[in-house]
């Protein structure tokens, strides 16, 4: 039976280009439509996992939850240009996903916050939010209402993971926090709200963030860095935004988040002028945007907002760090959040077992938040396993083995190099994932690796990999 709180609706087909003559009959259960809380409606569309066989099947597969970043973008950008099960093509047509995320899981994609995609709020801007708490509480009561409803309540029981990327860095950890906090106890000074004795318990089991933005200074040094080692600035170029960096940090110190916000914007505006226009996402390609224009036009369409049991009057937006939305979060976008966000989730222990696992993946070519930005994140985080993460623990790389063959002096196998695929490091309940040949999306960038990566962590398995040990001493000279 269907809640006053859950509008979600099952989902039967789809339109399948921009202009009405295709209709696409989807393959697997699907549900779209929007929960509410009393002024928030938030929009969100589940596929359910490809194999399952029925309601006494669900339980045997993850939920994820998808959310892009923005703030501002729609998680739809996702659903239909990363890893759902149905794709936009440069023609505009919708195709099946051969590498989607749903095959061995649910998947649930959520616009968030309000003011992104569909979701919007009754208060207009003023009830959008300004900080991670409210974007942790909102979405808690979001899954509150899905998993409340008699139609979805058998999805409670799946292992939950919540995944996105970019400043999906920020909404992801706030998500998790809140749920950890309304399980086991807030936090000392927490501003999250104790739990209702009706609350449904979540099953959450960790995270997945790729490209994350998290720490804003760090990585707009870390961008400058990688823009003039990629040849994208010179010295003197690299020197002037330098100084304009040294500004943004001052007014940081004092407290002048808008000021820092324009200098970000403008660094960046900057870096990718001297580049030609260099594609910031993906330093491989300049200008070139081809599915964007496409996957906005078909959410706008009111056919599809009737697919999706979407009012046709109710529009559709997107943006990326522009809008009401990145208004509201001026604050949130230029503080660093890494620190207070993840720790708490690496640290919960339970029976002295880590309660929730967490993974951190990079494309290699990501200019915006990439790899060194997140190196040195991880590397400044101050949890139970510095030490060990710091000094302790090997990079292997993940490769695809060509063979495997009897080391003697081990007594056991171990693949020899193949196909490398990405490099790993994992101490604990964190792993950390670089995937070469990717960008900032890697799920569009590399979508066979990003499918197996998934499923290998929620899965809890490891990706086959190998070490490369660095020698201590070098030869003085070549033989012969």
């Amino acid at each position: 039976m269907s809640s006053d709180f859950c509008d979600i609706h099952p989902v039967k087909s789809i339109p399948g280009d921009l202009i009405g003559v295709r209709t696409v009959v989807l393959n697997v259960r699907s549900y779209a439509g929007f929960t509410y809380d009393g002024a928030n409606h938030m929009f969100g569309w589940f596929y359910e996992a490809q194999p399952c066989m029925g309601d006494e099947d669900v339980a045997k597969f993850p939920l994820l939850l998808w959310f892009n970043g923005g703030p501002g973008a729609s998680s739809m950008f996702g659903a239909m240009s990363e890893n759902g099960p149905y794709l936009m093509d440069a023609s505009g047509l919708v195709v099946e996903n051969p590498y989607a995320w749903n095959q061995q899981a649910h998947i649930m994609y959520w616009d968030n916050p309000v003011g992104a995609g569909y979701s919007y709020t009754d208060k207009g801007e003023k009830g959008f939010v300004t900080n991670e708490v409210e974007v942790g509480e909102r979405m808690y009561q979001a899954l509150q209402a899905f998993f409340k409803d008699d139609r979805y309540e058998k999805y409670a029981a799946c292992d939950l993971y919540v995944t996105g990327e970019s400043y999906g860095g920020k909404y992801i950890p706030a998500i998790c926090n809140v749920i950890r906090q309304k399980k086991y106890g807030l936090d000392p000074g927490s501003k999250v709200s104790p739990p209702d004795p009706q609350d449904v318990e979540i099953n959450l089991k960790g995270m997945a963030i790729g490209n994350p933005y998290m720490d804003p200074p760090l990585q707009c040094e870390k961008r400058l860095e990688c823009g003039f080692e990629l040849g994208f600035l010179d010295t003197r170029q690299h020197e002037k935004l330098m100084k304009n960096f040294g500004k943004l940090e001052e007014a940081l110190s004092k407290g002048e988040y808008v000021t820092a916000f324009n200098y970000n914007q403008g660094i960046k505006k900057d870096l990718v002028a001297c580049g030609g226009n260099v594609a910031i996402y993906d330093v491989r390609i300049w200008d070139v945007d081809l599915l964007g224009p496409l996957v906005e036009t078909y959410f706008r369409l009111d056919a599809v907002k009737e697919a999706l049991h979407v009012p046709v009057d109710q529009p559709w937006n997107c943006a990326d760090e522009t809008g009401p939305v990145t208004k509201a979060l001026m604050k949130d976008f230029m503080t660093p959040s890494s620190q207070k966000s993840l720790e708490p989730m690496l640290d919960k222990v339970v029976d002295g077992k880590p309660v929730y696992r967490v993974l951190i993946y990079t494309g290699n070519l990501d200019m915006s938040c990439g790899i060194a930005g997140t190196e040195a994140m991880l590397w400044n985080l101050k949890w139970d396993h510095t030490d060990d993460w710091r000094n302790k623990t090997v990079r292997q790389v993940w490769a695809s083995p060509r063979s495997t063959r009897l080391l003697p002096q081990e007594h056991r196998y171990r693949a020899v190099p193949g196909h490398t695929k990405g490099f790993v490091k994992q101490c604990a309940n964190l792993t950390q994932i670089v995937v070469p040949g990717s960008g900032h999306m890697v799920p569009s960038c590399q979508p066979e690796v990003s499918l197996e990566m998934i499923n290998l962590f929620i899965y809890g398995k490891d990706c086959p990999s190998y070490e490369t040990p660095i020698a201590e001493k070098y030869p003085d000279e070549i033989d012969g």
